[in-house]
Formats: C-alpha cells, sequence, structure tokens
C-alpha cells in the first residue's frame, strides 16, 4: 500500500510477537512515516526487532514508543538504534520506566544524534543525575528542538551510591 504514511496501533496489546511482525512488514515498506505502538506490551524481543529494523531505515520519522513499561535495558537498545538512524524526527518514550542507567544511554545517543528535533521522557523515574547527563549532552547537541523531560521528580531527593542528591533547576 503506498497511501499509507501513517500507521496507529496504539493501546492494542500487540506485545512483542506483534512488534515483530510489524518490524518485518517494514523491511518491505517505503511510506510509512509515522509509527504509534503506545501502550502495548512490546518487550526487550519487540524493541530489539523494531530497533534492527530502525537502525536502516531511512523513512519513519516519528515513533511513539510511550506507556510501554520499556525499562534501562530496552532504552540501550534505542539509543544504539539512534546512533546509526538520522532520520528519525520525534520519539516519544513517556510513561515509561527509564531511570538514571537509561538516560545515560540516551544522552550518549543524543552526542552522535543531531537530527533527532524532538524527545520527550516526561512521566519517567530519571532524577537528579540523568537529568546532569541530560543536561550536558544538549550542550554538544544542535539538532534537538524539544526536549520534554517533566515528571520526573527532578527536585527530588534520592539516593543513589549511598548519597543524596539534589539537583537545582
Amino acid at each position: 500500500n503506498t497511501f499509507v504514511e501513517s500507521l496507529d496501533l496504539s493501546s492494542n496489546d500487540i506485545s512483542c510477537d506483534g512488534v515483530r511482525s510489524i518490524s518485518y512488514m517494514l523491511t518491505e515498506n517505503y511510506f510509512i512515516t509515522d509509527l504509534n505502538l503506545e501502550d502495548n506490551r512490546i518487550g526487550i524481543r519487540g524493541i530489539t526487532s523494531l530497533c534492527n529494523v530502525l537502525s536502516d531505515n531511512n523513512y519513519i520519522k516519528n515513533l511513539n514508543l510511550a506507556g510501554n513499561a520499556l525499562k534501562d535495558n530496552t532504552i540501550s537498545l534505542i539509543s544504539d538504534m539512534l546512533k546509526h538512524n538520522y532520520t528519525l524526527f520525534r520519539l516519544s518514550l513517556k510513561h515509561n520506566q527509564i531511570t538514571c542507567i537509561g538516560a545515560k544511554a540516551l544522552s550518549d545517543a543524543l552526542l552522535n544524534n543531531e537530527s533527532l528535533a524532538d524527545l520527550d521522557v516526561s512521566w519517567n523515574k530519571i532524577r537528579g543525575k540523568g537529568s546532569e547527563m541530560f543536561g550536558n549532552a544538549l550542550c554538544s547537541n544542535s539538532g534537538l528542538n524539544s526536549f520534554d523531560i517533566s515528571y520526573n521528580g527532578l527536585d527530588a531527593r534520592v539516593s543513589e551510591d549511598d548519597k543524596l542528591y539534589r539537583i537545582e533547576i
């Protein structure tokens, strides 16, 4: 189909097997530019499959992975994909389970990827140290126009390495 440019599969509980099928379809489809997989149970196998395809896909411009309970290990896969994909323009990772570890991986990706213009990591568990890592990456990245890190408890005291950190914004 050469007419469908936007594929919205949000809230369909498609799980990792469904995402693997979508990933396979994306290897042959050059017309879909917007992919919404919000609120599905994607899992690490689904993210692995999707990231493998998106590392070479030059067509997907907008990707929504919000609300999939993605943890830091899956965020690392997404970050690795961002180091090879220079066509993705907008990425939503809001309402997941990203912590400082995932923030580090994404920050490293932002140092190498200036094509991403809009990143949403709101409603996660990033906290102080993670926001510092993003801050450092943003100083070097001139491509990002919109960065949403709201509702991450950045002003909260958190325990990390048996020390308390507090970030002043």
